[in-house]
């Protein structure tokens, strides 16, 4: 730690151009009682050779620039700062306020101990995980810790992306808290992306949330650039948001494997995402559909489903068609399949269905409060029957007979459909 301290004065005192590496660990003493004053505007090289920085206290009040750099005009590679803080006034991120340099390989998962409601990134605009403003070159970053603004320009990545500004092969899954009085510009990765600017290959699961909202809502991307950057939302919206089945599937780290080979997925541990430096490719193979993905490249012979859905492409499970023409639905699988059934319209609207068991398609949905339990893309969410046929004036005309049968677990939420509910019209 005094090695780094030692560092920081020497750049400051204008030998801005050196090289530096670590070649350890550094935790910094006296969290919250030493006050980290930023290196300001370098111009060399520092890299961590993988190591990381922890329980950095940067608090400027209402100063400028706070980060473990200042302004970056030089390069940052191989570093990852975490259970830290930094706070200030503009520009305000955890490796640097203002970014014109290159950042390289690096993470910030800045929340002292683990804890969402204690440290982070804190400011009042030009607020960004990794930087508050980038005029320069961001590559294989990624943030994972909060980022709170009070006025605008607050992304969990970098709070605004400039014109010469270009970001690649990252992603954010922090938390972004905004002040909707104040705020126009903001979102899970990027607060605003100027025109001409440029980010690809990226993605953002984080939650975005009101100061003072404990839920948060839909996923707000903000690329504005190309179809190469996805992020979570409720639906495959065909303009880059994605659900939380195709993140969790392996569907968007193909797809991002596709432009770059850094990403993988472990699709053998529970709710892992896309990451980088992965060494578990995602191959696309071959299934009851064509959309499974596999960390062996290998195609499946036949389904297997659990609670009626595919483990391996998520396929729905057909329910069977009996005798007095009814649909025979026997889990969440069959369900899903009538409602999918259903909605493509026309004589499908006249489709009769039978419960032969009680349903339940998610477990603890509420706690005990009666409010969501958890984090709500974890959940398999409800398309209503006649949902999409209502948009063409079409209403359910079958019978849907619930046999004295329970259905529970259902998860709605849709921002782009008035009516929540089991069916439509």
């Amino acid at each position: 730690m005094d090695e780094l301290k030692w560092f920081a004065e020497y750049v400051n005192n204008k030998n801005n151009k050196v090289y530096a590496e670590l070649k350890e660990n550094i935790t910094l003493p006296n969290y919250g009682e030493n006050n980290w004053e930023p290196i300001k505007e370098y111009k060399g090289v520092f890299d961590g050779k993988g190591h990381t920085i922890s329980k950095v206290f940067c608090e400027r009040f209402n100063q400028d620039y706070a980060g473990l750099f200042g302004i970056n005009n030089g390069k940052i590679i191989n570093v990852g700062i975490i259970d830290s803080y930094f706070s200030g006034k503009y520009y305000i991120g955890s490796f640097c306020g203002c970014n014109n340099g290159i950042i390289e390989n690096c993470y910030s998962s800045s929340t002292y101990n683990g804890d969402e409601n204690d440290g982070g990134v804190i400011g009042v605009c030009y607020v960004g995980g990794v930087c508050g403003v980038n005029n320069g070159t961001i590559k294989y970053c990624y943030n994972s810790g909060k980022v709170e603004a009070s006025e605008d320009y607050v992304g969990g990545l970098c709070g605004y992306n400039q014109e010469q500004g270009k970001i690649t092969s990252c992603f954010s899954t922090g938390i972004i808290i905004y002040n909707k009085e104040n705020a126009v510009n903001y979102g899970s990765f990027c607060g605003c992306n100027k025109d001409n600017s440029q980010i690809n290959n990226c993605y953002t699961s984080a939650k975005v949330q009101e100061i003072n909202d404990y839920y948060g809502k839909e996923s707000k991307g903000v690329f504005n650039c190309n179809n190469t950057n996805y992020y979570l939302c409720n639906e495959d919206n065909g303009n880059g948001g994605k659900t939380n089945q195709q993140f969790l599937s392996g569907e968007v780290a193909y797809l991002l494997g596709l432009n770059d080979e850094i990403w993988g997925q472990d699709l053998s541990v529970e709710n892992s995402l896309p990451c980088l430096n992965c060494d578990k490719k995602v191959y696309k193979v071959k299934c009851v559909d064509d959309d499974a993905y596999s960390n062996q490249d290998q195609n499946y012979e036949k389904p297997e489903y659990e609670n009626g859905f595919c483990k391996h492409c998520g396929a729905y499970q057909e329910a069977n068609l009996n005798n007095d023409n009814y649909y025979e639905i026997y889990n969440a699988g069959n369900l899903y399949w009538f409602a999918q059934y259903v909605n493509k319209g026309g004589e499908n609207l006249k489709a009769n269905a039978i419960l032969m068991n009680d349903i339940v398609v998610n477990k603890n949905v509420l706690n005990k409060y009666g409010d969501l339990n958890g984090n709500c893309y974890n959940f398999i969410t409800w398309k209503t029957i006649g949902y999409y046929a209502t948009y063409k004036s079409y209403d359910y005309n079958g019978i849907f007979d619930g046999n004295k049968k329970t259905i529970s677990g259902l998860y709605i939420n849709n921002y782009y459909c008035p009516r929540k509910q089991f069916f439509d019209l």
